[in-house]
């Protein structure tokens, strides 16, 4: 008797974006990992901006353009556990923010319904760094 056993995934994919890349560079862009195609179904992808020194973090996000049913999401600090400060679906209008604290989590989560072309995501310290005097 032979017996075959198949297993399929279910769970979301993360080929073509990472999972929790931290982004300390002083500045930055990074996008949602499709080039010019659009992005696949099921995918779950996050970030950490982190830039060393900043205690607040302008991220602006443009061509945006996300099927039904996906997110972009920001918070604060450096997991999905910090406050939600912006969360961008269909249709939605690309905004620049400001994050408090020197850390932001993105994350990028698509269904199996329907795709977009996308994101793109440029970011910078919104302060200048405190550099104490020298005697």
């Amino acid at each position: 008797m032979l017996l075959i056993i198949l297993i399929f995934r279910v769970n979301a994919q993360t080929s073509g974006c990472p999972q929790n890349r931290t982004l300390s560079a002083a500045t930055g862009f990074f996008e949602d990992g499709s080039g010019n195609e659009n992005y696949m179904n099921n995918l779950y992808c996050s970030w950490v901006i982190a830039p060393l020194g900043a205690v607040s973090i302008s991220i602006s996000v443009t061509n945006l353009d996300l099927g039904f049913g996906d997110a972009l999401r920001i918070y604060r600090g450096s997991d999905a556990t910090g406050i939600l400060v912006a969360e961008y679906l269909r249709g939605a209008t690309p905004t620049t923010l400001n994050v408090e604290g020197g850390k932001a989590f993105v994350e990028f989560v698509t269904d199996g319904i329907s795709v977009g072309q996308g994101w793109q995501i440029s970011y910078s310290p919104a302060n200048a760094p405190c550099i104490p005097p020298q005697h």
